[in-house]
């Protein structure tokens, strides 16, 4: 029973581990989601800021501030969102890399599990002809001691 729970809880966090990589509750698709949006903003809002410098009425105080917002906001955004990329980025290839070498350790498990159980079947056919050709060998000098 203990090993029943133990292979269903090894399961389970292993479906997990696939499904969020980075955090327990952060999928990756939010994750990308959100670092893909963090870096395209910022560059909507300095294109909107060229577009409001193109227009005749820029000279106002408020095409300034508006102006002023975006850029600033936009240097904001686009560090985080660039961070955010290289974190996922990371996050995946390791989790890939990850998942690689497990998959390498099973493999190589269970091709020494098949060696093992080749040797062991080799050994066995070893006794037995052992047994065989020794329990021959005895007759045939137990009948020539006979004789």
């Amino acid at each position: 029973m203990a090993d029943e729970t133990n292979q269903i809880t090894t399961t389970n966090s292993n479906e997990i581990n696939k499904q969020y990589i980075l955090a327990p509750h952060c999928p990756v698709g939010y994750f990308l989601m959100a670092a893909v949006m963090l870096v395209f903003i910022p560059i909507v809002f300095v294109a909107t800021a060229i577009n409001t410098l193109k227009r005749p009425d820029s000279d106002s105080f408020w095409s300034i501030l508006n102006i002023t917002c975006l850029i600033g906001f936009s240097i904001v955004l686009l560090p985080i969102g660039g961070f955010m990329l290289i974190i996922l980025i990371y996050c995946l290839i390791r989790y890939y890399k990850r998942d690689w070498i497990y998959k390498k350790k099973i493999e190589i498990e269970n091709n020494q599990h098949r060696d093992n159980s080749s040797v062991k079947w080799n050994l066995k056919c070893v006794q037995i002809y052992k047994k065989i050709f020794f329990s021959s060998h005895r007759e045939n000098q137990n009948e020539e001691s006979i004789i």
